[in-house]
């Protein structure tokens, strides 16, 4: 194999053998034990590639990547910042790792330095819509820090040392997702985390607003793999969920994840199918549905996206089935992630989860006014519903007074937990009135250069509005 480090010129790869020699180091074996914790990170196993790379006695840049990609994904972005800067310090990193650096940085509330790396970046892609609206709207951050302290938080003690999160509304009970273990006479646990699968749970709500007797959801929704979030519409006889699907040839650390729907017909759930625009080849999940459910929004990463996962909506045929899936367009999509739609039916709002759109750190929580298939005056809600970890999977009552979210900041019982909110006293709150009067950076004001950078397809001009997803991706 290969030795795979990053050179400039034949004389620096000189050097490297010779040093490398002199020192009686194993130049080759080395490369081989990253490489080996590189292949572990492709099989989503990040604690086993963190370590490969502390036993190989020299990382290249490509694995320091690797180390401070897999300390990330674990939620560890003390050492995540570590090897990000040590990468960057190389001189061989790539263009991206400015940014995620910059990332790392504020979620670790160095906003200063990621303000800096943010503008370092923005100098190499000046296209990328997140800096663009960052640096439209420099005054973002001051606003959405401002903390009216109207609003109780308090973490459920039902929460686990694993993930609880995305809590929905199921007639008089609440459903929600978690990878708390079950009784079962085989414990399966997936690579990334080291915890069991995700499964779904039900549970009733005391008078102070907790979750008691939980259970394992009954019916067909629970798989030995991943299953949820999940939806219901409002009769209750519909449910749309996540579910992660493995390959023919069992490969449990593949993420391919589906939607799948059931109906509820005499008082019994039919056999889940999936969505006949799931793909193996992308990720299709985290849904919400109308009140008639008859509409349906989602995140995915198929084809023909703005960034990493986008989000969808898709209108049920009056014949039978899904129409196509289109896409919210480029105001509501960046080229990072938008996930965990919460549609507030009664009010016909979108609330939504972003790492793409100007935010305090990680995932911040979002909400727009729906109009057809768009969305307007798309706003970050602030303190204190948004941390610089990740906040998302907002269930909210209808007359948006409290209510629900999942965050992985601290004070919890472990990994994602569900926080109850609840006002304390009315007053004006992005929450329960319609954000029109609330400034926030709209893209149209923009030019875009087609195709820039790493960027999967290309911008669409404001007047063209939303799209649908090309048929020719979708079999």
């Amino acid at each position: 194999m290969t030795c795979k480090i990053h050179i400039r010129n034949l004389a620096l790869y000189l050097v490297l053998l010779v040093v490398g020699f002199s020192l009686g180091c194993d130049v080759y074996g080395q490369s081989r034990i990253e490489q080996k914790g590189l292949d572990a990170m492709e099989d989503y196993d990040y604690r086993g590639a963190i370590d490969y790379f502390y036993r190989s006695k020299y990382l290249t840049p490509k694995g320091m990547r690797g180390m401070a990609i897999s300390y990330s994904r674990l939620n560890q972005m003390d050492s995540a910042e570590k090897y990000y800067l040590q990468v960057i310090n190389t001189g061989f990193h790539e263009i991206i790792d400015l940014y995620e650096y910059a990332e790392v940085l504020k979620v670790n509330g160095k906003y200063d330095e990621a303000f800096h790396w943010l503008a370092v970046y923005s100098e190499k892609r000046p296209h990328d819509s997140r800096v663009l609206r960052q640096f439209a709207d420099p005054e973002s951050y001051n606003r959405i820090i401002q903390d009216t302290a109207n609003f109780e938080l308090k973490f459920l003690k039902a929460n686990t040392p694993q993930q609880d999160f995305g809590p929905v509304r199921y007639g008089e009970s609440i459903v929600f997702t978690s990878s708390r273990p079950q009784t079962a006479p085989i414990k399966r646990e997936w690579n990334w985390t080291g915890t069991p699968y995700l499964d779904l749970f039900t549970a009733e709500v005391d008078s102070l607003g907790d979750f008691i007797d939980v259970q394992a959801l009954e019916g067909p929704f629970n798989s030995k793999y991943h299953d949820g979030p999940i939806a219901f519409n409002e009769a209750g006889d519909l449910a749309v969920f996540t579910r992660n699907v493995g390959s023919d040839e069992g490969d449990e650390g593949a993420l391919n994840f589906q939607l799948f729907f059931s109906k509820k017909v005499d008082g019994k759930w039919t056999k889940p199918e999936g969505m006949w625009f799931n793909h193996p080849n992308y990720s299709v999940g985290h849904p919400t549905l109308s009140a008639d459910g008859k509409v349906l929004y989602f995140s995915s990463d198929m084809p023909g996206g703005f960034g990493k996962s986008d989000l969808y909506m898709v209108k049920a045929r009056a014949e039978k089935g899904w129409g196509f899936p289109i896409n919210l367009g480029r105001d509501v999509n960046t080229e990072g992630q938008e996930m965990f739609p919460y549609l507030h039916t009664k009010d016909s709002l979108l609330y939504f989860s972003s790492n793409g759109h100007p935010g305090i750190g990680g995932l911040d929580l979002f909400v727009g006014s729906v109009d057809g298939s768009h969305l307007k005056y798309i706003t970050n809600i602030g303190l204190p519903f948004n941390s610089n970890r990740d906040d998302f999977g907002m269930l909210v009552s209808d007359d948006r007074t409290n209510g629900y979210f999942s965050s992985n900041r601290s004070g919890g019982a472990g990994s994602d937990d569900i926080i109850r909110f609840t006002e304390r006293e009315r007053i004006d709150s992005i929450l329960y009135h319609d954000p029109l009067n609330v400034h926030s950076a709209e893209l149209g004001d923009f030019e875009y250069a087609e195709g820039q950078g790493d960027l999967r397809g290309k911008f669409v001009s404001r007047k063209s509005g939303p799209r649908q997803c090309p048929p020719q991706f979708i079999q």
